[in-house]
């Protein structure tokens, strides 16, 4: 789940689905499930994917994600 600061972000993100799941892949690829099991390694993984969003967006910006899902082998 992504929270973002404003409607105006929420239609932009839309708009941007296919680049702003390449960059969540992508980022997800680089990491290996032992840089995933603590804490420091979530929260990196998440600051990782909020800053390469908000690089591409134009207007607004993404607060937070949540994971609801996370399987790491």
């Amino acid at each position: 789940t992504i929270v973002l600061d404003s409607e105006e972000t929420q239609v932009e993100i839309e708009k941007r689905k296919a680049q702003v799941r390449d960059i969540v892949i992508r980022i997800c690829r680089t990491k290996n499930s032992d840089d995933l099991r603590e804490k420091e390694g979530n929260d990196s993984l998440r600051n990782e994917i909020i800053t390469a969003i908000n690089d591409i967006l134009p207007v607004g910006q993404v607060i937070d994600i949540f994971f609801t899902d996370f399987i790491a082998t």
